[in-house]
């Protein structure tokens, strides 16, 4: 989905959200947005070389303190600089965490926001990673999360790491 065509939009959600839009609507609507995640109100988007992340569906925006570049860089591979890397970011009310780095020149970091981007911090993972291929993150909860990177690949194999 482009925005206002000098960006793309890429949505999630989380539950509470998603409770405040059904109790809102009613029937068939209702049912449609349980279903559906064409409704989800966290979204991130890209524009002008700038990550910002919306908690309201893109009514407002908050800045990500990382370059685009330095999201996008990936220690083998291709950078994609027009859309992040799937599940290397999680964006809900309680938690929103971009993963990034594991390159010769970035160590594998996270920043992440407990506030809907007001305050960011940033937590280094890994100095020793250098070649990170894909990056995977997930909080089941608000206080616990983990990361999976993958990298190093030769002769057909692949290694993972898994930070806690």
């Amino acid at each position: 989905m482009d925005y206002n065509g000098r960006g793309t939009v890429h949505r999630g959600i989380d539950r509470e959200e998603k409770q405040t839009i059904k109790a809102n609507c009613s029937g068939w609507l209702r049912n449609y947005i349980s279903l559906s995640s064409h409704y989800d109100l966290n979204t991130y988007k890209i524009e002008n070389k700038v990550c910002y992340v919306s908690y309201n569906g893109g009514i407002s925006w908050e800045t990500v303190p990382v370059s685009v570049e330095t999201l996008a860089a990936v220690g083998d591979g291709r950078p994609y600089f027009n859309k992040l890397q799937e599940k290397s970011y999680v964006i809900t009310s309680e938690k929103t965490a971009f993963v990034y780095g594991g390159t010769k020149g970035i160590p594998l970091t996270a920043t992440y926001s407990e506030d809907k981007g007001t305050t960011w911090k940033t937590s280094q993972i890994s100095k020793t990673l250098d070649s990170v291929r894909v990056k995977f993150c997930s909080f089941p909860n608000a206080k616990v999360g983990y990361v999976i990177a993958t990298g190093d690949r030769a002769m057909s194999q692949e290694s993972q790491i898994i930070y806690i």
